[in-house]
Order: C-alpha cells, then structure tokens, then sequence
C-alpha cells in the first residue's frame, strides 16, 4: 500500500467531501438478526459494506479506474476495497470482486472470507479495484481524511457513532450517527457525481432493510 499512497500522490487530483448519515437502522438490523439466530451474524461494518456496493450499481464513475493520464476503463460490475490493518502498523486491502451483484449472504461470506487472507497478510488490490472503505470505527475517530490510492477512483471513510440531533425533525432529537467522508479523484469524477454517489450510499443506510431481509 505505501508505494501505491507514493503513486497516488503524485498523480490523483483528490476532493474530500463528507456527510452526516443515521446509523440507527444498522443497529436495529444487527438486533433483529441476534433474535433471529443462526451461526453466522456479520458485522454492522459488513451491512455498511453492501450498502455502498448496492450504491456502485447506478454510479460508473466509481467502478472506473485510470490507466496513465489518458485511459479511462469502466468496468460492469464492482470490485470493492476493503482496508485491513496488520501488526506494525502495515496496511493491506481485502477485495470483494463484483460486490455490486451479489446477495447479502454471498456478501457476508465473501467478505469474511478475503478479509481473513488479508489478516493473513494477502493483499488483493488489483488494477480493477475502484473504490475502497476504511473503518475507523474502534477507535473511535468521528472525522478523517481519506488518501485515494491509485488506480482506485476513490476511498470511503466510515467514523465512529456518536450522538447526533435528528436533522429530519424540528424538535430536538438525539440520534445515533456517523459521519461518512468520501475522497474521490478529481480527474475521474466531478464534485456533483461525487456528492450524489455519498448521498446514495447515505440513503441505503437509511433504508437497508429494504436490501437486507431478515428471517
């Protein structure tokens, strides 16, 4: 990853820009499946996870990478990073190829699965890897400025939870919140694409019960 930030900071164009999404429905899904048993309960990390790659089916700009200052190679499904920290402060990227088309419980599996061959030091980022996540959640970071790493158009920071007042309502209401911020390479995609790709992915936050059943 170190000689990819280099690269990066030497060729991408990056943005930052963040937004303010509830994360109560998360913690309501992740009860709900507790009830509902079973041996395996992914992560809320993981139901945030499926969130974004159901967002990367309606935005080609960010299942795109740029090859050199000229090409630019749009792919029809999505190969999702996934940012995993090994001892001695190394870092390596778990990958979910065409995380776009899969069901929640191939999903789930999927991701498990690369994440423990990257915590076994396997480092899958890929010339088709556009965009990966970064979860800072344990320790308790609200705000952070992601780096781009090249040739991904983008990475997505996930904040720790904390309380919030409810932005929906004008009575004062506490809710529980993350903050979620997105830099994206400027020479792939433009502020608006960038802005409506976070508010989708804010949006399924906030609706992911429709995409995760449970029972």
């Amino acid at each position: 990853v170190s000689s990819r930030l280099q690269r990066g900071n030497q060729l991408a164009v990056p943005g930052t820009i963040s937004v303010t999404a509830n994360w109560e429905p998360i913690e309501h899904l992740k009860t709900r499946m507790k009830q509902h048993g079973g041996e395996f309960q992914p992560s809320a990390f993981t139901c945030f996870a499926y969130c974004v790659a159901q967002a990367l089916k309606d935005f080609p700009g960010f299942r795109s990478t740029l090859r050199g200052e000229e090409v630019l190679r749009t792919y029809d499904h999505a190969n999702l990073g996934i940012a995993v920290a090994l001892p001695g402060d190394e870092l390596v990227t778990a990958v979910v190829e065409q995380a776009d088309i899969l069901d929640f419980p191939t999903f789930a599996a999927k991701c498990r699965e690369q994440i423990d061959l990257a915590r076994g030091g396997k480092d899958q980022a890929s010339e088709a890897l556009a965009i990966s996540l970064t979860n800072m959640q344990a320790f308790g970071l609200r705000d952070a400025v992601p780096v781009v790493v090249p040739p991904a158009v983008g990475t997505l920071f996930l904040g720790a939870i904390f309380n919030g007042l409810d932005q929906d309502t004008d009575d004062l209401v506490l809710q529980r919140q993350v903050n979620l911020t997105l830099t994206f390479d400027h020479r792939v995609v433009n502020g608006v694409g960038a802005a409506e790709f976070l508010l989708k992915v804010k949006s399924n936050l906030e609706i992911i019960s429709k995409f995760i059943i449970v029972g």
